[in-house]
């Protein structure tokens, strides 16, 4: 009897173990994705209140022609991060989307942001034109 129940409770804690390790390695995998848009729906999706149009162009691009939002270059991007966290959805710009993209997917990997939209503007602002 003690037998049998030493090995039913070594049982449960190896079950829990196993459980645990498969869970956790699955919860740190799991990132957000982004979806890519065209500017016209960017647009659209930036005048929603708990959405902002980050354009990820030099100072100098933005301020010589934006589409509005606000402007961090992509160099910081990661240092300026908490300016983003009361939005619930983010669109990222820039000249042609190159840049856009590669903020887009660092922004995926954030684990507290897998709840956030996450939009691309394919080909960015002069993709429009």
């Amino acid at each position: 009897m003690i037998i049998r129940i030493l090995c039913a409770s070594t049982f449960s804690f190896l079950h829990y173990r196993l459980f645990e390790k498969i869970s956790g390695n699955f919860l740190s995998k799991m990132k957000n994705t982004y979806a890519d848009i065209d500017l016209k729906t960017a647009v659209t999706f930036a005048a929603e209140p708990d959405a902002v149009l980050v354009d990820v162009r030099e100072v100098w691009e933005f301020e010589e022609f934006n589409e509005g939002g606000i402007n961090i270059p992509l160099a910081e991007i990661r240092e300026k991060r908490g300016l983003l966290d009361s939005y619930n959805t983010i669109i990222v710009i820039c000249t042609n989307g190159v840049r856009s993209k590669v903020a887009a997917m660092d922004y995926c990997r954030i684990p507290e942001w897998i709840d956030k939209k996450i939009f691309h503007v394919k080909g960015g602002i002069i993709e429009s034109e």
